[in-house]
């Protein structure tokens, strides 16, 4: 399945405390065109190079692990959101959590999307548009 050339030429921030993980999506995401993709292995890190990276090469998407060790995607969610005031930075969060509860937690804190693992070449691709146009 093919995404939209105007999220192509976006700058992905993948963010997953597992390096395996933050590969995959990076694959899946080159798969799809995307050659701007940076990369944090925490939430904090992760805050750290939004900041970093406003005025030189911004950051524009954000997949994030829910469950992380140094603090859960919902606490990044909400850093970005709260703290760096960014309101429509779209974030798809990635869970192996399917608990309704766990789900509704993230949407509050401002996810733009969620995805559970495993998942399918197209539903990511659906995922990913989605989340761009919320």
């Amino acid at each position: 399945m093919n995404i939209p050339a105007s999220l192509i030429s976006k700058h992905f921030l993948v963010v997953d405390d597992y390096e395996s993980m933050r590969v995959m999506v990076s694959d899946q995401l080159k798969a799809f065109g995307v050659q701007k993709i940076t990369f944090a292995s925490s939430g904090n890190e992760a805050l750290k190079k939004i900041v970093e990276l406003e005025s030189s090469n911004p950051i524009q998407y954000v997949l994030s692990d829910m469950m992380m060790k140094d603090g859960s995607g919902i606490d990044l969610v909400t850093g970005i959101r709260k703290e760096l005031g960014k309101k429509n930075l779209p974030v798809l969060m990635i869970t192996s959590k399917s608990e309704i509860t766990t789900l509704l937690d993230a949407v509050k804190a401002g996810i733009s999307n969620y995805i559970i693992k495993p998942w399918e070449e197209e539903d990511f691709a659906k995922k990913l548009v989605e989340c761009d146009k919320n």
